[in-house]
């Protein structure tokens, strides 16, 4: 229980220097995960026969095992981020209400409450009119000082509320890591899961508690804001972005979105150039399909990340083509005919333009259904219904009850949500960019649709290229069905993908070894350029 005097002197230096130390273990934990990933099990993917299995395996788990660890940590941190920067609002809140009191001349008492102090009778003034202007000042003295009580108490109303918050939230991690040593009937992988469920509860709660601070006074808000420092912004600004918006300095929903979807991705914006084609973008094109695996991996029920990230195979592996060609491969003798040989009909140039438009197109799933992501993670349900709420054209409520779906646990509506947000990618962020291929230089486009149709396979086991799905043949293919078209390429994605999908999510063994797959790997049975 924190009461007046409590939060009038508390100093949490001591709280905000454990919490830099539990997020700097965490980071070497973190760190300790990346160096086997990338010095250990990379160069031991080239590595076949028992020996390497039981290498890969060992060393596999050695890297959960360290990411359950660092991910419980980084939860930990976060509730004492959160509760600090709750405690501390509330005593700038309770400060604030103490320096208006000593300014009006008001007296405070042990307990915080404010009051006015009336003139003594004997010396109010004889004249009437100065008698009745000293009573109705001292009213208005006594009602700024109810209101100062009022808002102390608020004060020690959120700091209390804050306190047992946080300390229950750090007793049900302290419960839940005797489950995370990877010895339950689900392994590390389930560890795994529930250690990133409890970093996003712990985020979402400290989220909470610092946003319940935030006055909602226009003229208190904008001198809180002032008050605060640059790092004491960003803190809020990451707890709760849509608390603090129309506040100076703080982006739009939809574009900080973006920037912490990069930040999960480890993608540095400035590497990330379309135009520059896949060169310049190798590193964050491979980036992004490892977010996806990220997110699927820690949450099975991101079924359309995990599906983006088996799409990044052939998506890849065509950019990898594309690049070839620029670079001048002799694509002649093609193992796989393209018909009437059109790749080899189009100039550098156009070939440069085709691969930097799926560069594009690839940044634009990533800002869109990417963030939305990010944001979910970070903030629940509530971070994409804010987002609906400033920007109802571009997030209707149909995607905010998608994601709802997505949040219900239910298998039949988080099927149903993730494939809400399939439609959303292919049916309002692509078809744009997929007019602008089909129309580019006049027959050009057209033919550069007809060589992507041909080649157009399915990322699914079992699934039917595009061509095959309406029956067509390599050798003698010709029909007016193109991948580029929205309902030509969703009556195929509809019928024969998401089904394939779906089959595949219910052998969670076979779904988990093919979403893991090396994206360099997969992307390498897809492409047809040597």
């Amino acid at each position: 229980m924190v009461d007046f005097a409590r939060l009038r002197d508390v100093k949490l230096e001591s709280v905000t220097e454990a919490g830099k130390d539990w997020q700097a273990v965490a980071k070497a934990l973190d760190q300790a995960r990346q160096h086997i990933e990338e010095s250990v099990l990379k160069p031991l993917g080239t590595w076949t026969g028992p020996a390497a299995t039981g290498a890969r395996h060992s060393f596999g788990q050695q890297e959960l095992q360290l990411q359950v660890a660092a991910l419980e940590l980084q939860a930990v941190e976060q509730v004492l981020a959160g509760f600090v920067l709750a405690v501390t609002t509330a005593q700038q809140e309770l400060q604030y209400a103490l320096t208006e009191a000593s300014r009006h001349g008001l007296t405070v008492d042990a307990n915080g409450t404010v009051t006015a102090t009336p003139t003594p009778v004997d010396q109010l003034p004889k004249n009437a009119a100065l008698r009745q202007e000293a009573a109705d000042s001292y009213r208005a003295e006594a009602a700024y000082a109810a209101t100062l009580t009022a808002d102390i108490a608020a004060a020690v109303q959120a700091a209390t509320q804050a306190d047992a918050t946080c300390a229950a939230e750090l007793g049900k991690l302290a419960e839940e890591s005797k489950l995370l040593d990877g010895s339950g009937r689900t392994g590390l992988a389930g560890a795994l899961q529930l250690a990133a469920k409890d970093l996003g509860e712990a985020t979402r709660l400290a989220g909470t508690v610092e946003g319940d601070t935030i006055p909602t006074d226009p003229a208190a808000r904008a001198a809180w804001w002032g008050a605060l420092t640059p790092d004491q912004r960003n803190q809020f600004l990451d707890a709760a972005p849509w608390k603090v918006q129309g506040l100076p300095g703080v982006p739009k929903l939809q574009d900080y979105y973006k920037q912490l979807a990069l930040k999960k991705a480890g993608i540095d914006p400035s590497k990330w150039d379309p135009e520059k084609g896949l060169d310049f973008n190798d590193e964050t094109v491979q980036k992004v399909y490892a977010w996806y695996q990220k997110l699927w991996d820690e949450n099975r029920d991101f079924q359309w990340a995990g599906m983006a990230k088996l799409a990044g195979a052939p998506v890849y592996g065509g950019l990898h083509d594309l690049n070839e060609v620029i670079k001048g491969a002799d694509i002649a003798g093609l193992a796989v005919p393209i018909p009437g040989g059109l790749l080899s009909s189009l100039s550098t140039d156009e070939v440069q333009w085709f691969q930097n438009k799926f560069l594009h197109m690839q940044k634009d799933i990533f800002d869109d259904v990417g963030a939305m992501h990010a944001a979910y993670q970070q903030y629940g349900i509530a971070g994409i219904e804010a987002l609906q709420k400033q920007n109802p054209d571009n997030y209707p409520k149909e995607l905010t009850d998608a994601w709802r779906d997505i949040d219900s646990g239910d298998p039949k509506r988080v099927a149903a949500g993730n494939a809400a947000l399939l439609e959303r990618e292919q049916t309002k962020v692509l078809p744009g960019s997929y007019r602008e291929v089909e129309k580019y230089h006049g027959p050009v486009g057209d033919t550069f649709a007809q060589v992507l149709s041909a080649m157009t396979e399915s990322p699914i086991p079992g699934g039917k290229s595009f061509n095959g799905y309406y029956g067509g043949e390599w050798s003698t293919w010709w029909d007016d069905r193109y991948v580029t078209d929205t309902n030509d390429r969703m009556d195929w994605i509809r019928k024969d993908m998401l089904p394939k999908y779906q089959q595949l999510l219910a052998n969670p063994v076979q779904a988990k070894a093919l979403i893991d797959t090396p994206l360099l790997d997969r992307a390498d049975e897809y492409e047809v350029v040597p």
